[in-house]
This record gives C-alpha cells, structure tokens and sequence, in this order.
C-alpha cells in the first residue's frame, strides 16, 4: 500500500511539470502572434502626424499619432462591409481591436 501511495506522488509530481513546460510554450506562441505597431516605419512615412498607403489589394492604411497612442483604421475593397481599428500603446503594443460596418461611418 505504502508503495503504491509513493508511485501515485512521483506521477503526480512528474506530470505537473509537463504541464508547466506547455503553458510556457503557449504563452510564448501567443506572445509572437500579438500584432505590434511599426513605429520606425511610421516615424520615417508620416506627414503632419499621419501615414496612409494603399496595398495592392486595394486595402486603405491609415495611422495617426497622440500624445499616447497609435492609431490604425484599416479599409477594405468595396465587397467588403467591414473596417478595422487598432488602438497602439506609445510601446508599439496592441491596446484594442474594432471590427466594425463601413457604412455607419459614411451616414
């Protein structure tokens, strides 16, 4: 019996580190997806405090700056009903994220 209880412990013990390792590995997985702002591009290309660039797609970029943050609306094609808005922390992390309808903007 008394063997039986230290067999139990070691795989208990043994099987909380696995855990442990794969949290690590998730939070890293997460961290390397988390969308950053690109300051240095955006310092090089602004005017008057402002960016905008068209992708090939057809895709309207546009970024401003405030005192603290980075902002980022995104507009897509036509076909598309929807526009996107970032918010930036001056660090360049991702502070929020809108997904919203395109034409509440234009009424």
């Amino acid at each position: 019996m008394r063997k039986l209880f230290i067999i139990l412990i070691f795989l208990t013990l043994t099987n909380c580190k696995g855990r442990e390792k794969n949290e690590q590995k998730d939070k890293s997985k997460t961290e390397k997806n988390i969308k950053t702002f690109d300051i240095e591009k955006f310092e090089k290309n602004k005017v008057d405090g402002e960016c905008n660039f068209v992708l090939a797609d057809g895709t309207k970029i546009r970024q401003t700056s405030s005192e603290s943050t980075f902002s980022e609306y995104i507009t897509f094609p036509k076909p598309e009903l929807f526009m996107k808005f970032k918010s930036y922390y001056k660090n360049g992390k991702l502070k929020r994220y809108i997904r919203f309808l395109d034409y509440l903007l234009i009424l």
